[in-house]
């Protein structure tokens, strides 16, 4: 685990297991978090997670779970944590027009987190193989896989709007013209 400052840090992990292992953890406040599995494969109550697949997850309570991690397979993944106030001090005040309703983003810690799963996309895997292959040490290092953090969380962001986006369009498309017709009015009241 690499603190990159207070509230942001980076976990790589590469390793083979020779037996399979099964993590249990409690009830736990969750920060924001960004997972990206490189290599291998593990399984948790969110389901699979495959190579090429990325998850992301807003604050909140993340409850008791369990988890698998297979053994005879070479597993690398690199998870993001980022304390809430530090990404609200980031965007600032005027950037909560993020297309990602704010409200799922950070929730308390008696609201369960929100987690979205996705592809890891061509320009995702290029920031992490940057991070991977960080040519820097010390302090240069710190600022350059900080600079990578948030072009993943730009990153991921782009992405969960672009697939909400073609969501909304999927279900309009096939609403009858009439129906449609009446959301637009509404939207109007």
């Amino acid at each position: 685990m690499i603190e990159l400052r207070p509230g942001l840090e980076i976990n790589i992990e590469q390793y083979q297991l020779h037996d399979r292992a099964i993590v249990q953890q409690g009830d736990r406040f969750h920060p924001l978090e960004m997972c990206f599995q490189i290599n291998g494969k593990s399984c948790d109550r969110d389901g699979f997670r495959d190579v090429g697949q990325t998850i992301f997850c807003g604050s909140g309570l993340a409850m008791a779970q369990q988890w698998e991690q297979f053994h005879q397979q070479s597993t690398t993944s690199i998870s993001i944590h980022i304390e809430p106030e530090l990404a609200m001090d980031f965007w600032g005040e005027d950037d909560r027009d993020l297309n990602v309703h704010w409200d799922k983003l950070f929730r308390t810690e008696e609201q369960p987190y929100f987690v979205v799963s996705s592809s890891i996309t061509p320009k995702m895997q290029i920031a992490l193989q940057q991070i991977l292959n960080c040519p820097y040490q010390g302090a240069i290092a710190r600022m350059y896989l900080e600079s990578k953090v948030w072009e993943l969380m730009a990153l991921q962001l782009a992405q969960i709007t672009e697939d909400r986006e073609k969501q909304s369009q999927h279900f309009l498309k096939n609403l009858k013209k009439e129906d449609r017709d009446r959301l637009y009015l509404a939207q109007d009241l």
